[in-house]
């Protein structure tokens, strides 16, 4: 009996782990026209950089934006994977957030 139960512990143990990975295999959306703004010095109650789809208008919290393409009204040509993680400005965190992206490549337009 004992057999039986250490077999199906470790049965039970291996289909909780595989069942929580998470898929790294995020879509790529490519070539999207838009907009980076600068909402201010978070120190200062800013929220720093975002990102403006130019279709739509929706703002994107970038993860990874480099200091090169730090200009506030730049045109830029992004593609860019949306994270399953909200950005929340602020201490208190209220609001639905804006999604994360991480950008794959960017280019001034």
């Amino acid at each position: 009996m004992k057999k039986h139960l250490g077999l199906l512990l470790l049965f039970i143990l291996n289909v909780a782990i595989t069942s929580c990975k998470k898929s790294s295999t995020l879509p790529i959306i490519a070539n999207v026209e838009a907009t980076i703004r600068f909402t201010g010095d978070p120190a200062y109650d800013g929220c720093g950089w975002f990102i403006i789809t130019d279709t739509d208008q929706k703002w994107y919290k970038p993860i990874n934006l480099d200091d090169a393409y730090k200009q506030d009204k730049a045109k830029v040509i992004i593609s860019y994977t949306v994270l399953n993680d909200k950005f929340y400005c602020g201490k208190t965190g209220v609001g639905p957030g804006n999604d994360q992206i991480e950008l794959k490549n960017i280019s001034l337009k």
